[in-house]
Parts: C-alpha cells; sequence; structure tokens
C-alpha cells in the first residue's frame, strides 16, 4: 500500500491475520473435487445453482502469501494472483482474484473520496474471481468468472440484489445475484453478493441469435468513432473485430433530424425495450446510469452499461450494469439532481456548459443528443412504459415482499458481519429503503404527469 493511501485498515488487518492463522488450509478434506485431477467445471455448469437468491452459500477462498502481498500492494492495478476457490464441496484450482471496481468503488475509497463525500467508509471492497485466467477451459457452475461485490456503501444490504431483480422482472436483460459467506484463508470477510458477470456466457443465456455477437461497455448509441467500440468491446477481442455496424449506427442517430430521430432509432434498436430500461432506470433513481455524463478532457460521456450487438439482425441491447447506488441511497434519490443542481434528464431548455459537481464535472442529460431525442420526440413512450412499471413490477407491496424476502434471508449474517452496520443500523436503513418505495413511485408519477 502506498504512503498515505486511507485504504481499509481494518480489512488489511483482517486479511493480513487470517494469512499467518493456523487451519488455513482444506477446511473441506475428504469432500472437496480437485479440478486437476476431475472435470474442468465440477459444477457441472449449472450457474442457476450459484444464483440461487432464496439460500446463503459459503465461499472460501485461498491465496498465497506472496499473491497476497502482491494483491495488497497495489490493489489499483486490479492485477489477479492465484487462488484456490472452495464451494459447495467442490474445490477449484488455478483460479485467480483481484480487486475490481472503477472510480466511485475502488479509486474514490484508495483516495479517501467516499468518507468524506457520503460519511460511509470503504471496509468491504469488491472482487473479481476469474476460473478461466490460466486454463480458458475452465468454469465454475459454466461460469469463466464471477463478481463478490461488499455493497459498503449501501447498509440494506439490499437495494442491489433487489434492483437487478427489478428490471429482470420487466424483461430488460440484467445480472442474475445471490448472497455468499465469503472467507478468505480461513477469515471471515462478512456478507457478500456474488453477481454474475456481462459476458459471452451471459449473452449466450440471454439473446435468441445464440449469444455470439459483440457485447460492449460504456460506448454510447452516438459514439461515432470506431475506436471508441473497438475499446469498449469485452467479447470477440481476438477474432478481427468489425465495429462497422455500430459506427453506422452512432453516424445515422448523432445526423438524425428530429422528424426522423424515433424511426432511426427503433431501425437499430427495439424502442420498446430501450423505454423499459429508461423507465425502470429513472423510477429506481439510477443517478449513475445512462442519463449521468461526466466531463473531463475528452468530452462528456456516461457509463455503467452493456449494449449487445445481434449477429441476425441490425439491432442492439441494453444491458443493465452497476446498479449499488440506486432507490435513494444516502438520503437523496438522485445525487446530481438533488444535491448538484445537475439539470433533470428531460430539460430540453438546461445549458450546456459542464456544472461542477462534488467529485468533479457534470452536464445536463439532454445536451446529449440520444437523451435529447428521448426526451424532445419520445417522451409519451416513456411515460407509458414507466406506466406500466409502475402497475406491474414496482407495485409497493410486491417490492416489499422481496424486501421481506431477503431481509428475513441476511439477518442472521448482518449479526455475525463485523465489516459493516450494525444490526440497529442495518434494522432501521431496511425501514428506509421501505419507506423510499412509496416516494420513488409518486416521483415518477410526477415527472410523467408533469412533462
Amino acid at each position: 500500500m502506498e504512503e498515505g493511501r486511507p485504504f481499509s485498515i481494518a480489512f488489511i488487518a483482517a486479511l493480513g491475520l487470517a494469512l499467518l492463522a493456523a487451519g488455513c488450509g482444506d477446511q473441506e478434506s475428504g469432500t472437496d473435487v480437485d479440478t486437476d485431477t476431475g472435470t474442468l467445471d465440477p459444477g457441472e455448469g449449472d450457474a442457476a445453482y450459484v444464483f440461487d437468491d432464496t439460500v446463503i452459500r459459503t465461499l472460501q477462498v485461498e491465496i498465497e502469501p506472496s499473491d497476497h502481498d502482491a494483491l495488497m500492494a497495489h490493489p489499483e492495478t486490479e492485477q489477479y494472483v492465484p487462488a484456490t476457490v472452495h464451494y459447495d464441496g467442490h474445490r477449484f484450482l488455478r483460479a485467480a482474484i483481484r480487486y475490481k471496481g472503477g472510480y466511485g468503488s475502488l479509486y474514490s475509497c484508495l483516495e479517501g473520496v467516499w468518507p468524506d463525500l457520503i460519511g460511509r467508509d470503504c471496509d468491504k471492497l469488491n472482487f473479481k474471481i476469474k476460473f478461466s485466467e490460466y486454463d480458458d477451459d475452465r468454469r465454475f457452475y459454466g461460469l469463466k468468472r464471477i463478481n463478490l461485490h461488499g455493497m459498503d456503501k449501501d447498509y440494506s444490504r439490499i437495494r442491489e440484489i433487489l434492483s437487478y431483480r427489478i428490471f429482470r422482472a420487466f424483461d430488460v436483460p440484467a445480472s442474475r445475484a445471490a448472497y455468499v459467506r465469503l472467507h478468505i484463508n480461513g477469515q471471515f470477510m462478512g456478507l457478500y453478493l456474488a453477481l454474475e458477470q456481462v459476458d459471452g456466457q451471459f449473452t449466450r443465456s440471454r439473446f435468441e441469435d445464440g449469444g455470439a455477437g459483440n457485447l460492449y461497455k460504456d460506448a454510447w448509441f452516438d459514439d461515432v468513432y470506431p475506436e471508441i467500440w473497438l475499446n469498449a468491446l469485452r467479447t470477440n477481442r481476438e477474432e478481427n473485430p468489425v465495429v462497422t455496424q455500430m459506427v453506422d449506427m452512432a453516424t445515422a442517430l448523432s445526423s438524425a433530424p428530429p422528424e426522423t430521430f424515433v424511426s432511426t432509432l427503433a431501425a437499430w434498436t427495439d424502442v420498446d425495450q430501450f423505454m423499459r430500461y429508461f423507465a425502470v432506470e429513472q423510477t429506481i433513481a439510477h443517478w449513475d446510469g445512462i442519463s449521468a455524463f461526466y466531463c473531463g478532457s475528452f468530452g462528456c460521456h456516461n457509463h455503467n452499461f452493456f449494449i449487445y450487438e445481434f449477429t441476425d439482425q441490425q439491432q442492439v441491447a441494453l444491458i443493465a450494469w452497476d446498479l449499488d447506488l440506486v432507490m435513494a441511497n444516502f438520503g437523496v434519490p438522485n445525487i446530481l439532481t438533488d444535491m448538484n443542481q445537475v439539470p433533470l434528464w428531460n430539460d430540453l431548455d438546461a445549458a450546456c456548459d459542464p456544472i461542477e459537481i462534488s467529485w468533479g464535472l457534470s452536464m445536463a442529460p439532454a445536451c446529449n443528443g440520444i437523451i435529447h431525442g428521448i426526451a424532445a420526440q419520445m417522451f409519451d413512450a416513456y411515460a407509458a412504459a414507466t406506466q406500466v412499471f409502475l402497475d406491474t413490477v414496482f407495485d409497493t407491496a410486491a417490492i416489499n415482499a422481496w424486501i421481506d424476502q431477503y431481509s428475513a434471508l441476511i439477518t442472521p449474517v448482518i449479526a455475525e458481519d463485523a465489516h459493516g452496520p450494525t444490526a440497529e443500523e442495518w434494522a432501521s436503513e431496511v425501514e428506509t429503503l421501505r419507506a423510499q418505495i412509496p416516494l420513488l413511485r409518486e416521483r415518477a408519477l410526477g415527472a410523467i404527469a408533469s412533462n
């Protein structure tokens, strides 16, 4: 750890002590399946087993001391180190683990931003485990990799898993998730969320064309430069990728006049699916998603989404991602609009100069051509999708039933988890979450009625 970086001291200490503790070896001797002498996927490809959100399973990770030292020295590099994973009686050898996150979930913690900004610590950083890092054929219940999220910025420990479920329930592609008890070298690290990676395995399980198309992360519908799409590509990167179709889409959309914007968008994506995505994101107050534009030396860009390019038609689909900052977390529905005076996404009269916010610069969403086109030409479609969403999936009683399920499930682990809120803090935050559901409904209804 570099001097001066206020990085989760309690977390480092726990890992360091664990590495020195006795009994850090195989805790399931006699029941493990050694993947070097048996199948490359002892889980037999059943990813649904991993993402069963009605149970909490235990995931144990073993890291050699020298590899642990390398991991801890520079977590911001996100470099993998070898690890052995024990899960449900199986042993997965030659896996790899690293820290995971972007600015909001990793680098801001290393730089001490989050404690000052929101009063929370960074005691449970996120991990990624890759099972195919050293052998591309290896799988974990059919998966190449999984994400382990500490949910450190959500003291309810429910918002993230709930939000992915909400997207899926409204027929928007989104990851599956389930809780796990995470142990590293025998040390209990607390309650984590095992989250499905959006990758080739994901697309093959979701899209009827077989899922072999290109998958892009954080490249937007009006990015006209091939380099942007090539840098955003997450699948098929070793197969001389061609991004001509995406450039054609961005060129057509960025140059479409108002009278043809809707038909142009419809030529490239399922507008109904697009509106469902947008309705969910706005209703659950996902303020760090497709309508949040942050500015730097290369312009203003949004992030936290994937785009899938179909192989059998000139179409793309949005995939939800990074849902840890939702549902009025930190006490307000939208930190950008409610705390930093960034205009609402459908404010067509907003000035387009960069706006200073708590951690940098932002831009009024409608200054982006795609968001502007939706606000100006498609608000009725957005309002209709939002109304259906409120009448079906985002019903207060239905959401409370899911909150009941998750809170009952994790109650015992909250009491055991030293890397999180106290039982009293957690219970209070769960009640806060419940109280926010009808408020978010009212906010969404007011928005579509007042436009």
